[in-house]
């Protein structure tokens, strides 16, 4: 867990200060089969979400809701069928189960509707969609009445696989970049310390 956590940058692991929760000290041992089925037991997917700060790790989350960018990031690089979990932990089989990670790297990055967070300005056209090999696009906040529009805050999530950081990232800014949504907007920072870390700069 820890492993996959330090692989995927998304928009709440670079806000931590807003999401200071639940937090403990935990070690690599903390995160075991038990821990896991336990949460997948209580109906939920969890993305356990970590913060390393003088060489000590914490728990500064638990998400349980796919439509979370946290989630998303996840996803993409999961080699395991997703069905054959969700199966397993709906019929109490989850415990032996070993899960197959991709190794590259995810970066996701959220499009946001005009007026996000307050007063969202929804039913405006979403054109341009043309996702670059490597590049998941989820839908969040997007209905279909024959064209494309948005229809809540967090409109669509961009997800970038890389072999690090700065290609995961690469991908998914060239995606969201192309995306036609009058008055929406995005960050442009998503990543950009961690994949400049990863080089060594």
């Amino acid at each position: 867990m820890l492993k996959i956590a330090k692989k995927n940058i998304s928009l709440a692991q670079e806000n931590t200060a807003f999401y200071l929760r639940h937090t403990k000290s935990i070690s690599k041992k903390s995160y075991t089969m038990d821990l896991i089925r336990d949460m997948y037991m209580n109906d939920s997917d969890y993305f356990i979400q970590n913060k390393n700060n003088d060489k000590k790790t914490k728990v500064i989350e638990f998400n349980a809701r796919f439509g979370d960018p946290e989630t998303q990031v996840l996803i993409p690089r999961l080699k395991t069928p997703l069905a054959q979990l969700l199966y397993k932990a709906a019929t109490g089989n989850l415990i032996d189960s070993v899960l197959e990670w991709r190794d590259e790297s995810a970066v996701t990055v959220v499009l946001a509707a005009n007026g996000y967070p307050s007063e969202v300005k929804t039913g405006d056209e979403i054109s341009n969609l043309n996702s670059v090999d490597g590049v998941t696009i989820f839908h969040a906040g997007t209905k279909n009445d024959g064209t494309l529009r948005s229809s809540g805050g967090r409109v669509l999530t961009i997800t970038g696989l890389g072999s690090d950081l700065t290609e995961a990232r690469d991908k998914a800014y060239r995606t969201i970049s192309q995306i036609k949504l009058e008055g929406s907007f995005y960050r442009n920072d998503i990543a950009l310390n961690a994949s400049i870390a990863e080089k060594g700069n």
